[in-house]
This record gives structure tokens, sequence and C-alpha cells, in this order.
């Protein structure tokens, strides 16, 4: 959803705490363009700037390098409804 916050915990994709996952933070894992992954933050606040992209295969195709902090720019739905910022800013 529109209003789904990124994982606290960008190298699993899960919430450091037990709780709830919001869908789209399985997507916001920190693979390309930060250095191994094993780097990637694995407390992350929602109010910085996300680091890192993901390989992201679209409906249409084609794959494309996504920057986590676009993520929220594509199309998930029918009735998507681009927010901005993207939750958590």
């Amino acid at each position: 959803m529109e209003t789904d916050f990124p994982a606290t915990n960008l190298f699993t994709g899960q919430p450091i705490a037990s709780g709830n996952l919001q869908p789209i933070g399985r997507y916001t894992i920190a693979r390309h363009a930060n250095g191994a992954p094993s780097k990637a933050p694995q407390e992350f606040r929602a109010n910085q700037r996300m680091p890192g992209s993901i390989n992201l295969s679209c409906a249409d195709g084609h794959v494309e390098l996504s920057p986590l902090e676009k993520l929220w720019n594509y199309y998930w739905h029918l009735n998507w409804k681009t927010p901005n910022p993207r939750p958590g800013l």
C-alpha cells in the first residue's frame, strides 16, 4: 500500500522488533550499490534516506535497477497513488 513504511532492517527486509511487516518492506533490502550485502543497515530509521538498490522485475517483462528510495514511485496496483514524500519522511 502507499502507506507502507520501509523495513527497519535493510539486510533481511524484516522489522527489528516483532510486529507486522508491511508488504513493501520485503523489497527494501539494500543489495546493490551499498558494498557487501552484509553491510546493509540493520537498524534503519524510516526518516532517513534509504541506501542501495534492488533489481526489480516489471509486469511487461523488463528488469531494472531501482534505488530503494524510489520503490514508492512504481504502480504496485491499479489504484496506486504515489505518495510524496514516501512514508516515514
